[in-house]
Formats: structure tokens, C-alpha cells, sequence
């Protein structure tokens, strides 16, 4: 049965991974679904002793009936949420030429589900033996909580390949702790190719140990850090280079050639909403934690109330929700007088034109803008290998106010 198998599979994962035993695949995978940070659940869940009944409730109480709608096909697109499906879709049939007929989507949010309940608590409960009085002593508690739902995302994963036969997958939401002990688990089940697809984001703060028959980068930073650093940890057997997830719109109908722009704004920053992540304890990003971001916001605010110009502020998706708060948060650097936001609900890669020069401490944005040769300037963290030193990113980045300058006097004379 798939279930004891899948069962026992996470058994091996959590053994190999507390204890560091077997090959190396299996300590990598096994350490990371028991430890890697997670974006699944706040920051404040980790001080939660409670958090493992919570999962087990929440998986219990949310556990679905739901019939498996899935049918025999070529392709299969693996996504954290029916909320990306169009755009992926869209995203991976542009690049591959896919007919669109022949590609089937499945997604994490849609396999709390069970054929047999009972049978599915019987495993839950066993699992529960185990990882309950870990989440109660362990640091980890989060990391091992989730293996309650996990548990149940992988088999239904299975059983949605055993009914599609693809010959490829298109795995995304590669950051997710669980993301390479599911390519072990589904290259025993199945002889498809596996293409996982990092965000086009630095592969050292998610993806330095991934393991995948296809790895797909995605923006030029990652290449060269590929090539510089990765290319003889990470498991793959071939590389392929694609233009970022979101580009579609403006790469396939030429937007910005038919868009022109005489760049209105000399600045532009974009947000990476570090202030909101702290308010809301959503801060565990490995990049661009709130204080580094205000430091940069810092040295940019300077700069622009001593001269004589408008900078352009490119909030995110979350502020977007609080709009005026955001807008009170920047006042506190920057006169009001100064200050012009992208408000729209259009991504921010539509409005690359209307700035010279962009600016951030990290973004997903920043990458796509670096792809289109547009000029940019980055946040150096310290001690943090972002950027990687011999990097073009490097070559832009600053960690004051002089280093600041002196980058942004060179662009603006070479304009």
C-alpha cells in the first residue's frame, strides 16, 4: 500500500535527519524537513508548545472527502496555490510550447484530502506518537508540526502521478522545507523528469541544496552564482535558463517597446515590506530583515531630502493592503512633498521604465530588473554572502552612505 510506504518514508527522513545517518541525499533531505525554516506559519509559532496539537487539529478538522479529479497526461505543473495556476500554467507553456491540452496542474492547497479517513487517522495518530513530545521540547516545533500535513500532501501528491502518468514535472515553491525530500520520494514512484524551479531570487537563501533532474534559473544573478559556488553542491543532472516566472507580459508582446518612457523618476525603491513582516512577526526571511532594510531606506532617504527630487516608492503586496500605514511608515524619512508610490495592482516589473535607477536591499524585482540590463543598486548584507562577492550584483551594491554615493554619481554620469 502507497501509504504505508509514504508512512515509513517520513520515518526514514526524520531518522536520517536527527541523526545524520545514510547517504548524503537522504542527511540533506531529512535535516531539511525536520529544521529548514518555513514560511508556512509566523514567526510566533515557534514559541507555540502547542503548535503540534494545532497542526493535528487543523489537518483532522480540514481533511477532505474530495474525490481525486485528475486525468492521464503528459505534464503536470506542482504549485503551492490555485491562486498562481493561470499565471504558471501560462508561464511554462510560453517557454516549453507545451499544447496547452497536454498540461495537468496540481496544487499543495487542494491535498488535504483522504480516500479513507480512518485509515488516514490510524497513520496520523501513529505519526502523532512520535512528533507531539518533540514539539514540545524541541526548537523546531514548527518544522516537525508540519509533517502532520505534509504527511498527507505527499501521499495525495502520489496518487495524483499514479493517475496522470506525466513524463515531466514542473515542480515550483521550491523553498519549502519538504521541497527535496519530495524528489526522493517521487522518483521512487516514477520515472518522470523533474524540473524544479527556484524564484528567481538568490539560490543561497532557499535553494543551495536542491535536488532535481532539471534545475531551471531564472535570472542572471543566478546564474552566476551557479556557477561560482553551487555547481558542484547542488543535484541535478541538467540546467536550463528561462526569463523570470512574471516577465511573460512584458518579454512576449514587447511592452517595453511599445511602452516607452523618458524615465520621469531618477530613483525607485522597492519595497520589500521589512517593517510590516515585523509588525505582523512574518520577519524569517534569510535576506532584507527589517533592520537592514530601514538601513538602506535610511541612506536612500538621505539622499533624496538633500537634493532636489522625487523619489518613486514601489511598495509590496502587503502594504498594499495598508496602504496608509505604509504611507505614515515612509513619512518617517522622507518628506511627504518627496515621495511618489506605485500603488497599482499591476506587478511593479510593468513600471520598470518610469525610474533610472532602482533601488533595494532584496527583492524578487530586483532580479527581474537586472535581467532587462536596467540599472540597479542593492543593499550589501554583511557577513551573509549577498551579494556573492564577483558577482555583477556585487559590483552595485553598497553598506553606507559614501559607498551609496559614489555607486550612484557613477550611474548617473554614465546615463
Amino acid at each position: 500500500m502507497i501509504e504505508i510506504k509514504v508512512f515509513f518514508w517520513f520515518l526514514k527522513a526524520i531518522f536520517c535527519g536527527l541523526f545524520q545517518v545514510g547517504n548524503q541525499r537522504w542527511r540533506i533531505a531529512g535535516k531539511e524537513l525536520i529544521s529548514k525554516p518555513t514560511f508556512r506559519l509566523p514567526d510566533s509559532a515557534a514559541n507555540d508548545r502547542l503548535i503540534g496539537f494545532k497542526i493535528l487539529k487543523r489537518v483532522l478538522i480540514n481533511l477532505s472527502s474530495k474525490n481525486y479529479d485528475f486525468k492521464k497526461n503528459d505534464v503536470l505543473i506542482f504549485e503551492a496555490s490555485v491562486a498562481n495556476c493561470k499565471t504558471t500554467k501560462e508561464y511554462v507553456i510560453w517557454k516549453k510550447k507545451y499544447d496547452v491540452n497536454l498540461v495537468t496542474c496540481c496544487f499543495r492547497d487542494e491535498l488535504l484530502m483522504s480516500k479513507n479517513k480512518v485509515r488516514t487517522y490510524l497513520y496520523l495518530i501513529f505519526l502523532s506518537i512520535l512528533l507531539i513530545p518533540i514539539t514540545i521540547i524541541c526548537k523546531n516545533r514548527v518544522q516537525i508540526a508540519l509533517i502532520f500535513s505534509e504527511f498527507i500532501e505527499a501521499l495525495n501528491l502520489i496518487n495524483c502521478i499514479s493517475l496522470v502518468q506525466p513524463k515531466i514535472l514542473h515542480f515550483f515553491n521550491t523553498s519549502e522545507k519538504d521541497a527535496n525530500f519530495l524528489y526522493l520520494l517521487l522518483k521512487e514512484f516514477s520515472e518522470m523528469q523533474i524540473f524544479k524551479h527556484p524564484s528567481p531570487g538568490a539560490l543561497i537563501a532557499h535553494n543551495q541544496n536542491l535536488m532535481t533532474d532539471v534545475i531551471v534559473l531564472s535570472s542572471n544573478y543566478q546564474v552566476e552564482e551557479f556557477n561560482l559556488k553551487f555547481k558542484e553542491i547542488i543535484f541535478y543532472k541538467e540546467i536550463e535558463i528561462w526569463p523570470p516566472e512574471y516577465s511573460k507580459k512584458y518579454l512576449s508582446d514587447n511592452y517595453y517597446i511599445t511602452n516607452k518612457n523618458e524615465y520621469k523618476y531618477l530613483l525607485g525603491f522597492y519595497s520589500h515590506g521589512g517593517w510590516l513582516r515585523r509588525k505582523t512577526k512574518l520577519t524569517n526571511a534569510l535576506f532584507a530583515n527589517p533592520e537592514d532594510e530601514e538601513e538602506c531606506l535610511r541612506i536612500v532617504a538621505k539622499y533624496v531630502n538633500d537634493n532636489d527630487l522625487t523619489l518613486k516608492i514601489y511598495l509590496h503586496p502587503k502594504e498594499k493592503k495598508h496602504i496608509e500605514e505604509a504611507k505614515k511608515y515612509y513619512q518617517l524619512f522622507i518628506d511627504e512633498s518627496k515621495i511618489c508610490y506605485y500603488d497599482s495592482n499591476e506587478s511593479s516589473s510593468i513600471d520598470f521604465n518610469s525610474v533610472k535607477i532602482g533601488i533595494c536591499a532584496y527583492s524578487a524585482i530586483l532580479f527581474e530588473r537586472d535581467n532587462l540590463g536596467l540599472e540597479i543598486i542593492v543593499w550589501r548584507e554583511k557577513n551573509k554572502n549577498f551579494p556573492l562577492f564577483s558577482t555583477s550584483l556585487y559590483d552595485n551594491s553598497f553598506n553606507n552612505y559614501n559607498e551609496f554615493l559614489t555607486l550612484l554619481n557613477k550611474k548617473i554620469n554614465s546615463i
